[in-house]
């Protein structure tokens, strides 16, 4: 039995707590409230990882809903120096690359509104010249590889400090592998999990937990009304991944 270990989550909406919104404590509870309907809400692994674990072991998820790489990365790496980086394991679900510049995408596009596209200057990109679309492009090549960048320079921090990490997409991010080979192929370690369908290219497919989830239960079985796993997934997720890497 696990015992006394610190276990330390990032991650977005798939890896968030949802006991906080409901004040419960397990998932019987979460099944039996009122307010559960599972059409549009879930219990997520996290959540059974505290249920099963957290009495005798320090378990702390830093998961946010929207959060993009630059979000996990920054409060993953405030937590580590606040706990002197004595962390047992430390387990990430990355989110979309186009999260980088903001906690949600909405406010990226709200501080455009505000502010206008002069804010873009920041990437070295003047957007009032005649080559205004070929520059916009490139914003999104910067968007990606600043994303994949994150996790690359965060994942080299834990193997200087030695400490055991397991990452995965939410979900299958189809990341241009022709463009982004070179940066991929250095982020996919061994512990860097992918789920794919039996004969596709791992490292081109990226597959995440929600594929795990469908290639098991069946892509109509695995998500609730705004396309999150459903308690379902998770659990499956749960029991046949997070599980054997508690272990």
């Amino acid at each position: 039995m696990m015992k006394n270990k610190t276990i330390l989550i990032g991650g977005c909406s798939y890896s968030e707590s949802q006991k906080k919104f409901r004040l419960i404590k397990n998932e019987i509870m979460f099944h039996n409230n009122s307010e559960h309907d599972p059409k549009k809400n879930w219990y997520p692994w996290t959540d059974l990882l505290d249920d099963e674990f957290g009495k005798t072991n320090n378990i702390i998820n830093l998961a946010r809903g929207s959060a993009g790489q630059g979000y996990i990365v920054s409060q993953l790496t405030q937590k580590l120096f606040e706990l002197d980086f004595k962390v047992d394991l430390l387990i990430v679900q990355w989110s979309n690359p186009t999260r980088m510049f903001a906690d949600k995408e909405a406010d990226l596009i709200e501080s455009v509104r505000l502010q206008g596209y002069e804010m873009l200057s920041s990437k070295g990109i003047d957007i009032f010249t005649k080559e205004t679309k070929e520059r916009l492009d490139k914003v999104g090549y910067d968007i990606t590889f600043n994303s994949l960048n994150q996790i690359y320079l965060f994942q080299n921090l834990l193997k200087s400090k030695n400490i055991k990490y397991k990452f995965f997409w939410g979900w299958q991010q189809n990341i241009n592998y022709d463009k982004y080979g070179y940066i991929l192929n250095s982020i996919y370690d061994d512990d860097f999990m992918l789920f794919t369908q039996e004969g596709d290219n791992p490292k081109r497919e990226g597959g995440g937990m929600h594929d795990y989830a469908n290639r098991i239960l069946g892509e109509n079985n695995t998500e609730v009304e705004d396309g999150h796993p459903n308690s379902k997934a998770h659990k499956v997720f749960y029991k046949d991944i997070i599980k054997n890497i508690i272990r």
